[in-house]
């Protein structure tokens, strides 16, 4: 191939990333867009000039979290400071995803000399149960290696596994300090109507059987628990639907389901969260 040619391919390598992403941000726009019109709730009416923003900012985080995947082989490793200080952090990753989600989140604990690990569920397709047999195991043996409580951050399809795992065993819900959720569905989502997996039919707005879940306030102490939503997020909509009703809530303004991992105010709204002390009689 000769150097002209070598370089176009190159420039397409780059762009063609770009392109999709660009493209994938504005059709789950559309879509989410429609779901709100037919039942009758409001999308929002944002300038030209706050839409486009908003959609750069996904376009961003999408694409940081892509570049994360090459960070695969330490990325479900135990991350221990030199000198470590505070409770141990679990992350857990949402449907379709792995623990790369949490690069970000997880060099800034690292930082502060907290302790962390990603958790790999496995891949699609599966029934949400099979993805609480792997957290269930995982938890178990992170509670018994963790002296004190041990705090646990939860990405969409994350936040409800967590949830099928601590109804089957409380006595690892009793070990668990701050937890905070991240554009999970906890009531369902717009999204995952007319899609076939069978995670998508677990977490759908008419869901029987997340509907029949205990709620994770009614698993875990709702003083120590904090849900995040992002109202721009074109997965997990609407907002609402990712907010604990007895929990601590924080609606994060121009971000989507990516940006609520990566963008830098999400983060820093999850490391303050997670610095929070733990209530006296709620400490494990």
């Amino acid at each position: 191939m000769t150097r002209p040619g070598r370089a176009r391919v190159l420039l397409l390598a780059l762009i063609a990333p770009v392109l999709w992403t660009w493209a994938f941000v504005l059709v789950m726009d559309v879509r989410a867009r429609a779901y709100l019109r037919h039942t009758r709730r409001q999308a929002g009416s944002a300038s030209v000039r706050r839409q486009l923003d908003t959609w750069r900012r996904e376009v961003r985080a999408l694409l940081g979290v892509q570049v994360s995947q090459l960070m695969w082989p330490v990325s479900h490793a135990v991350w221990t400071p030199p000198h470590p200080r505070g409770r141990a952090v679990l992350c857990i990753h949402g449907f379709s995803q792995n623990g790369t989600n949490f690069w970000r989140l997880r060099r800034r604990l690292h930082a502060r000399g907290r302790v962390t690990e990603a958790v790999l569920l496995g891949l699609p397709p599966r029934r949400v149960e099979a993805y609480a047999d792997v957290l269930e195991a995982h938890l178990a043996a992170r509670v018994a290696a963790t002296p004190g409580p041990l705090d646990v951050v939860a990405h969409s399809m994350g936040g409800v596994v967590l949830r099928v795992v601590l109804a089957r065993r409380p006595d690892l819900a009793a070990r668990l300090g701050q937890v905070v959720t991240l554009g999970t569905p906890h009531f369902g989502t717009g999204s995952a109507r007319g899609l076939p997996f069978p995670e998508t039919r677990f977490l759908g707005r008419r869901s029987a059987a997340l509907h029949a879940l205990p709620l994770l306030s009614d698993l875990v102490d709702p003083r120590t628990l904090t849900t995040i939503g992002g109202e721009e997020d074109t997965t997990v909509y609407p907002v609402e639907t990712t907010l604990d009703p007895q929990a601590r809530h924080v609606r994060l303004p121009g971000l989507g389901h990516a940006g609520i991992l990566w963008d830098p105010d999400a983060v820093a709204a999850v490391v303050a969260t997670l610095a929070r002390d733990l209530p006296p009689d709620a400490a494990r």
